[in-house]
């Protein structure tokens, strides 16, 4: 089966966390026998990184901006995506077309199925999508676009999320089954892998885009507080963002940039480093399906602080690897954190838990899709 996997987000060398499990799901179909072509937006100076796997690119006029960064109310950005849609179908249907694409896989229905499901109806082929969080959390109570996501759900021949809330909701607005399908990467981390991290203190760290829905501004601002208050501890930031500016300019403000590190974006050797010397992860996230940064967390053996949203409470309470609170919760957020720099034994790391593989979702994909092949 030849499959084209679309998506807006994937690793560059400039930003390489970006849909970092696509290349390993990819990788697997091919060591199964399937070919597998990656369709993604051209960014102007970010080169997709090489994994082995032929990247098409398209241009459109985002330039530099990831599409989940672009700001709605601007009209300029509104003609942007307009010819993300335009450029993505006529590039989809080519390579349907010249490439003698079989299936195509979407990731996030909410723009990717757009161009996938006017491709179907031009040239009779088959698209599943695997929906990942934003595109349903954030549209679930629009109705003008739950109706659009209820189309593209519905003209897809198989349906998967990452997260079993998320599953419950495309299923909610398709009136179909969909199946869950995680999202997870195998990290790894080098023994020439160092930090900047000071064991000799609590440390706390937070992986992930620097956006509202990801509550890295709630973190920080819980942590500022607490240090003003003479708590020990320190908070690294990896990643970036619409935010990083303001908040950046928060923590110099408050003259804290020693204890509170912004890293920026960073490759995975050093999100493994950190994830492994930390003593705790955050997810303060005000909407998930299920983070991948999370299954990373426990392969380094490090607990973790995650909001009631999506699968996290679910998992964090099952597996007993550390703190629940209510999204956008300062107060509970900091008791969380005073809690866990009062245990005894802060280093007490995660045991061994069961992860979710990526064989295992590749298992599901092509249980579901191979019937037709």
């Amino acid at each position: 089966m030849k499959i084209c996997i679309f998506t807006h987000c994937y690793p560059t060398y400039k930003n390489p966390i970006g849909g970092n499990f696509i290349p390993e799901f990819a990788n697997e179909l091919i060591k199964r026998g399937h070919r597998v072509i990656i369709l993604i937006p051209r960014m102007k100076t970010q080169v997709p990184v090489d994994f082995g796997i032929p990247v098409i690119l398209f241009d459109w006029l985002g330039g530099e901006n990831l599409l989940g960064h672009l700001n709605l109310l601007n009209p300029v950005n509104i003609i942007k995506i307009f010819t993300f849609l335009e450029k993505a179908s006529q590039k989809l249907k080519y390579l349907v077309i010249h490439e003698n694409i079989d299936l195509c896989l979407v990731l996030w229905a909410i723009p990717n199925g757009i161009p996938a499901y006017f491709v179907k109806k031009k040239t009779g082929i088959p698209y599943s999508i695997w929906t990942l969080g934003s595109d349903i959390n954030m549209y679930f109570h629009n109705p003008p676009v739950r109706l659009l996501l209820k189309i593209i759900l519905r003209n897809a021949n198989s349906l998967f999320a990452n997260s079993v809330d998320l599953r419950k909701k495309v299923e909610r607005i398709s009136g179909m089954k969909c199946h869950f399908m995680s999202t997870v990467r195998v990290l790894t981390v080098q023994n020439k892998t160092r930090t900047d991290v000071d064991k000799n203190k609590p440390n706390f760290i937070f992986v992930g885009r620097l956006e509202k829905v990801k509550g890295a501004d709630i973190l920080i601002d819980s942590m500022i507080e607490l240090l003003i208050k003479g708590t020990d501890a320190a908070l690294y930031i990896l990643g970036d963002g619409s935010l990083r500016v303001a908040l950046e300019k928060k923590v110099n403000s408050s003259r804290l940039n020693d204890k509170i590190i912004f890293k920026g974006v960073v490759n995975s050797d050093t999100v493994a480093g950190y994830l492994r010397d930390a003593d705790y992860l955050i997810i303060p996230s005000r909407s998930e399906g299920m983070p991948i940064v999370f299954w990373e967390a426990l392969q380094m053996k490090t607990r973790v602080i995650g909001t009631d949203v999506g699968d996290l409470a679910y998992w964090i309470r099952k597996l007993g690897v550390g703190e629940v609170i209510p999204p956008s919760d300062k107060t509970k957020l900091k008791q969380a954190i005073v809690k866990c720099i009062n245990q005894k034994d802060i280093t007490t790391s995660v045991g061994e838990v069961k992860i979710p593989t990526i064989e295992e979702a590749v298992e599901v994909f092509l249980g579901k899709v191979n019937r037709g092949y």
